[in-house]
């Protein structure tokens, strides 16, 4: 049987934006991961968030999937 393709989305409304003058934190961009394999490790990344330049972290997550589904949490801050 062959393993369905993995499904990695951006919910709309999921980019939480905040001037930095009015936030000392930095800004949340989740993602989530569908289509996992329980048992299997994965790493995930982003490249090229848009063409605005953006400082990403954590700038990866690798993880031993538990549920077919997860959800990440990555921040960025303006460069």
């Amino acid at each position: 049987m062959a393993n369905p393709d993995l499904k990695v989305t951006f919910p709309d409304g999921n980019i939480k934006h905040l001037a930095n003058n009015q936030c000392d934190c930095p800004n949340t961009l989740e993602v989530v991961v569908n289509n996992l394999v329980v048992g299997k490790k994965y790493t995930v990344f982003i490249n090229n968030l848009n063409n605005t330049a953006v400082r990403t972290f954590p700038s990866s997550y690798s993880f031993v999937a538990q549920n077919a589904n997860k959800t990440l949490s990555f921040y960025y801050q303006f460069s």
